[in-house]
């Protein structure tokens, strides 16, 4: 408390961030047996302070009131993506992945309430995914235990991967496949949520 009090908000955001990286590395080897270097620690709680900053660039009150619609009836608007509120009620997540030139590839989520205010944020960091599809699939799947953990009850998941949406949606893949096993993985958290949608928006206009 003594901290939290006498400490200005740059350096509580920056020691709590490290936090809890330290903390997803401790569950990252008691429950995945999985040995983190010291680097991507400090890297995966930098990329959450940044991703928090970023965030709370956007004004609230600039954000688009519109509900969401489908990406066939979306207007085309030359090089600009803008962000749609949710429904009233519900929490809106929006999941992201890029691949670094050294193979791996970082995963990135912002959740933010029908006002348009940041509620919570996290990144991974991830070896091994083949190819955008499933890294995307996989960001969606951590997105959604993200949001369980968070408690939030009625949420609305935004990809910018039209084929993971899809699949999500109805259209069927083999679950023998890496990408099928992580599909069935996401539906099966469905159950978490009282209220659960996904929507896909293009970022190639």
């Amino acid at each position: 408390m003594y901290f939290i009090i006498n400490n200005d908000p740059d350096s509580i955001i920056n020691i709590t961030s490290l936090l809890h990286s330290i903390r997803q590395t401790r569950n990252q080897k008691i429950f995945e047996n999985i040995n983190v270097p010291g680097e991507i620690v400090i890297q995966r709680a930098d990329s959450s302070i940044l991703n928090y900053r970023k965030a709370h660039l956007i004004d609230p009150d600039s954000l688009d009131d519109s509900p969401p619609i489908s990406n066939q009836h979306k207007p085309r608007v030359p090089n600009q993506v803008k962000w749609k509120k949710p429904e009233k009620d519900f929490i809106k997540l929006n999941s992201d992945a890029n691949l670094s030139s050294t193979g791996l590839w970082g995963i990135g989520v912002v959740a933010r309430n029908d006002e348009g205010f940041l509620m919570a944020s996290k990144t991974w960091l991830r070896h091994g995914i083949p190819c955008a599809t499933t890294a995307e699939a996989w960001g969606i799947y951590q997105a959604m235990i993200f949001a369980s953990d968070c408690g939030f009850s009625k949420v609305q998941f935004e990809s910018d991967n039209e084929r993971v949406i899809k699949l999500l949606n109805g259209t069927k893949e083999d679950n023998r496949l890496y990408l099928g096993s992580i599909i069935d993985s996401i539906l099966s958290l469905w159950s978490h949520f009282s209220q659960c949608i996904f929507f896909s928006y293009s970022k190639d206009w």
